[in-house]
C-alpha cells in the first residue's frame, strides 16, 4: 500500500515589483501544467488530482472562496468546472488581492488553493511571513545567503 502525505505551502509573498509577472508566468504554467493532469481516485497511479476529503469539506471550501471573493481577492482558477459525479473535487486555484487579516489567509484550507501576497518590502514580506495564526512551514526562495540567514533567524513558522 502507498502512503500519501500532504505538505503543501498555503501562501506566498511577492516583491511587488515582481508580482504581476510572476503571477501571469504561474497563471499560465498552472494552466498548462494542470491540463494535463488527470483526476480520479488517488489510489490510482495515473491520477495526479484527487477529490478532498468529503462533501463538507468541499462546501466549506466553495463557502471559503466566495468569501473571500465578497472582500476583493482575486481566484484565478485555470479550471472553470470540475469532473462531475460522486466525488468532492475542487479546482485548483491561485488566490491575489488578500487582505492580511482576511480568513483565506488566516485558516488553512486543506483544499488546493494557494493564497499569494504581495510585499512592498523584505520587512513586509517577513511580516506576512509571521502573521498569520497557522503555518508549520515556511520556506525563503533567494539567492542571498544574507537574506536566507535572516529569514531563519526570524521567520516563526
Amino acid at each position: 500500500m502507498t502512503r500519501r502525505s500532504c505538505l503543501v505551502a498555503e501562501r506566498g509573498s511577492l516583491p511587488k515589483p515582481f508580482a504581476r509577472p510572476t503571477l501571469t508566468f504561474l497563471r499560465r504554467k498552472a494552466a498548462a501544467a494542470t491540463a494535463a493532469l488527470s483526476w480520479g481516485d488517488p489510489r490510482d497511479s495515473g491520477v495526479a488530482i484527487g477529490p478532498v476529503i468529503s462533501h463538507d469539506s468541499r462546501i466549506r471550501l466553495d463557502e471559503l472562496i466566495a468569501r473571500a471573493r465578497g472582500i476583493g481577492s482575486v481566484i484565478h482558477s485555470p479550471h472553470l468546472t470540475v469532473p462531475s459525479g460522486d466525488a468532492p473535487f475542487v479546482a485548483p486555484m491561485i488566490v491575489t488581492d488578500v487582505n492580511p487579516s482576511s480568513e483565506i489567509v488566516q485558516e488553512e484550507s486543506f483544499g488546493p488553493i494557494a493564497v499569494v501576497q504581495t510585499a512592498e518590502s523584505w520587512e513586509q514580506a517577513l511580516g506576512l511571513c509571521n502573521a498569520v495564526r497557522q503555518g508549520l512551514v515556511a520556506a525563503l526562495f533567494s539567492t542571498s545567503v544574507e537574506k536566507q540567514n535572516e529569514f531563519i533567524d526570524r521567520a516563526e513558522a
